[in-house]
């Protein structure tokens, strides 16, 4: 339904809100001129239950400005200009709440207009796709995961199908495809969007670089001999990794920093919700409306941070010059600020009598059930400190006493663990990083088994930090600890976590980005380039909420075929097509033959392209080979292993019959900051096959790449692989896919390769028409990548001129 009625003094009239947009629009603004509070309530009302997709934009935008007028007029008295705090609104109305055009990495907002999604579900905020946790895999209720016939069968090994990129498209659902109209035919875009978009965020993560540098010294040492960054980005990687020194073994001297470095995961999670904080409230003092998230994966418009292995990763997005200015000062000033902090400075944890008692029981309850559930220690259970231990502290020591005798005794082998948690007179500082369970996890590790709890803590040091207050961190750190219960086992007050998440959102003082718009050209120009791609009008106001509004009508209502395709689900079009890698064909170019294939995420585009690596290598028949992965993501070291090898050996005997594959991520951005090595020294391997990852690449890096492989003669094979959902589809995080695009000298190899590969995949692999058609779309614009055209004179730079080269096996 698309028509709402409204009562006015001559009677009522309906309003179609696909074809009287203007005329309510302007009853709206009437109402807000005369302050008319009844009139407003009223369209709100009728507006709130519209939930059709082709007029999702314009009853979004009204909504937002009918609630940011009411927030205006029920503020009788303002408070004071020199009071620094953003007013906490109540959750506002009217916001997107079609489960199955949210985005595919879910997060928590705390403030008003920063998304268009009403997300509220704690357990699905952090979460990915391809996760257990998503909300996707709940939906489908157990379908969402499935194996390949070309990955080993082991489901049971950890995040085997995360690993193995094992996740149906959500779209090959029919809940999730029937969001899907495809009702409007698309232009060809003139400005290649995509790449715009990548450069534009790779200088905004070099400026936040830069404005931490002029703090401080950018490097620390990691041993004797090598230094890292603390802030970095590497190879056009549109994102800075942060790695504090707090966290480095080197350098930490301190017994926290030495704990925290041997454990950082919980450290981590409580220096982003620190970040998280602190960043936020420099946006609210510098009136800047944007708001950093807790967010997983990277390549969307709104700027977030994840936990990614030994670092945090910031993507930066679409930010103007003055944000990520802050951002780098923020830094600093949370390197500071954390380094700082000491067992002896940080207040004392204030467990009070009722608490420790109720750790004691919980100690002597495990000590007696690790007593229990052994051979090794049953002279103990008839002794009155067994019988007492629970209820007489004196008896417990006693028994552990005796317990941790035995084991000194008789050995580590049928021994049981067993770990006294011990908070009595500790400070905060010091409380965290003791034993919180009876096998020595860590308070922090058993305060953030939920990551819904970072964002809670980044509430309350908020807060803190609003308040002036002198410990914001051990203030909030305080509050967390008062949600530990021990019974039989550990515990967190989730409910009152997540209530607390739930209740109230903050208002920026405005959501107006008119300013930047003026003071920041480039900020400017790509705000103008990103909407003119998805063809709406960019927002004066509440920026980020509108981009995804744009992007989730974009995806739903667009096509790039002039006729709706219902083909049966395929790989979609392989794009065959052949290029000369100079501006001038000769008898000397190197012809390269293309073509492709689309699977249902990154990570199987990965590893289907290295078991085609492997299949052409056993073709020319070698009997083992090598593998080079050093410049690839940290996960593709445990994924390749699941692929089938077909008897081929892996460095592991002395042959003199084997070749080698370059795994090479164009944009790699090395976590340990160690190493990096550029693509032309890698080349000196003489590599047979080439897998160029290139998820966060411009056109012209990976045009580039494919012309220097190629001039190694070694080189017979290169297979380019991305995944779709980060930096194509301009950020709108949707649509989960991967692409495999096989690239060689000649047609047979090609061809061969190609049919190997769908022979390896399942008709589950398989992705719907409508996935294909939304690509298509996407193309069209200009915002997602094309390989057709990339080397044709018209845009070739080439100078390399290259002789045919039949691949010969050479001896290792």
């Amino acid at each position: 339904m698309t028509t709402i009625t409204i009562t006015l003094k001559k009677g009522t009239s309906q309003y179609d809100l696909r074809t009287q947009q203007a005329t309510l629009k302007g009853l709206i603004t009437k109402a807000i001129n005369s302050k008319d509070k009844a009139r407003l309530e009223e369209i709100e009302r009728l507006l709130m239950p519209i939930n059709d997709q082709t007029v999702a934009v314009f009853v979004q935008a009204e909504l937002a400005r009918i609630q940011r007028t009411k927030t205006v007029t029920v503020q009788a008295n303002p408070a004071p200009a020199a009071t620094i705090q953003a007013a906490i609104q109540p959750a506002s109305a009217g916001m997107m709440t079609n489960i199955y055009l949210y985005p595919r990495s879910e997060y928590y907002t705390r403030f008003h207009h920063t998304t268009s999604f009403k997300m509220n579900e704690p357990r699905y905020w952090g979460s990915y796709h391809r996760s257990e946790s998503s909300r996707f895999a709940a939906e489908v209720r157990g379908k969402s995961k499935f194996p390949s016939p070309f990955v080993k069968e082991t489901p049971k090994a950890n995040s085997f199908f995360a690993h193995s990129g094992g996740y149906h498209s959500p779209f090959a659902f029919p809940e999730y495809q029937n969001t899907l109209t495809q009702t409007k035919l698309v232009r060809n875009g003139e400005i290649n969007i995509r790449d715009e978009l990548l450069v534009y965020k790779n200088s905004m993560a070099k400026l936040v670089i830069s404005s931490f540098e002029k703090m401080q010294e950018n490097q620390q040492n990691i041993s004797q001999n090598q230094v890292r960054p603390i802030v970095f980005s590497d190879n056009d990687y549109p994102c800075v990794l942060v790695a504090l020194p707090t966290l480095n073994a080197y350098h930490s001297h301190s017994e926290a920093g030495k704990y925290w470095a041997k454990h950082p995961k919980p450290f981590q999670k409580l220096v982003l919700a620190c970040f998280i904080a602190m960043l936020n409230q420099e946006a609210i003092e510098n009136k800047i409306p944007i708001e950093m998230v807790l967010r997983s994966s990277f390549g969307h418009n709104l700027p977030s941070i994840c936990v990614t292995d030994n670092t945090f990763r910031i993507n930066v997005g679409i930010i103007p010059s003055a944000y990520a200015n802050i951002i780098g000062r923020t830094l600093y000033r949370l390197n500071v600020y954390i380094g700082n902090i000491s067992d002896e400075s940080s207040p004392a944890s204030g467990f009070d009598k009722t608490f420790i008692d109720k750790v004691k029981r919980y100690n002597a309850l495990k000590l007696k059930k690790a007593i229990d559930t052994h051979p090794r220690y049953k002279s103990l259970i008839g002794s009155a400190e067994y019988h007492h231990a629970d209820i007489n502290e004196a008896d417990f020591e006693t028994l552990h006493r005796h317990f941790k005798q035995l084991n000194e005794n008789m050995g580590s082998k049928g021994s049981a663990r067993f770990i006294p948690v011990c908070l009595e007179n500790k400070t905060i500082w010091q409380a965290i990083r003791s034993s919180g369970d009876s096998i020595g996890k860590s308070v922090l590790y058993e305060c953030f088994r939920k990551d819904s709890t970072i964002d809670w803590l980044a509430n309350k040091i908020l807060d803190a930090l609003l308040e002036k207050n002198a410990f914001p961190l051990e203030t909030a750190l305080k509050d967390l600890l008062n949600q530990l219960t021990y019974t039989d086992v550990v515990s967190m007050n989730y409910s009152h976590i997540g209530a607390a998440l739930s209740v109230s959102k903050r208002q920026f003082e405005t959501v107006s980005f008119k300013r930047f718009y003026k003071d920041d050209h480039a900020f400017d120009r790509i705000t103008k380039i990103l909407f003119q791609g998805l063809d709406e009008p960019r927002p004066r106001e509440a920026l980020y909420s509108g981009i995804e509004l744009a992007g989730s009508h974009f995806f739903s209502h667009a096509r790039g075929s002039e006729t709706v395709d219902n083909n049966e689900p395929d790989y979609g079009s392989d794009s065959d097509c052949e290029e000369d890698l100079n501006d001038q064909p000769t008898k000397e170019s190197t012809h390269i033959v293309h073509r492709k294939l689309r699977v249902c995420s990154g990570m199987k585009a990965i590893l289907l392209a290295h078991y085609g690596a492997l299949s052409f290598l056993k073709s020319l028949g070698f009997k083992a080979f090598e593998l080079n992965l050093e410049q690839m993501y940290y996960e593709v070291h445990d994924a390749v292993k699941f692929v089938k090898n077909d008897k081929l050996l892996l460095n592991k005997v002395k042959v003199n019959y084997a070749s080698k594959i370059l795994h090479f991520d164009l944009n790699h951005c090395n976590s340990f900051n160690v190493d990096n090595k550029t693509l032309d020294e890698m080349l000196k391997g003489d590599p047979a096959v080439i897998i160029l990852d290139y998820t966060s690449s411009t056109g012209n890096t990976i045009k580039d790449a494919v012309e220097k492989c190629f001039a190694n003669k070694v080189v017979s094979l290169v297979i380019l692989v991305n995944s779709g959902l980060k930096n194509d589809q301009a950020g709108s995080d949707l649509n989960p896919y991967g692409e495999a695009r096989i690239v060689g000298r000649n047609r047979v190899t090609v061809n061969n390769i190609m049919d190997v590969m769908k022979n390896g995949l399942a008709n589950e692999d398989k992705l719907p028409a409508k996935v294909h058609e939304k690509v298509r779309a996407f193309k069209q614009r200009k915002m997602a990548f094309s390989f057709i055209g990339l080397f044709k004179p018209a845009n070739a730079a080439s100078k390399i001129f290259l002789q045919e080269t039949t691949y010969r096996a050479s001896k290792s």
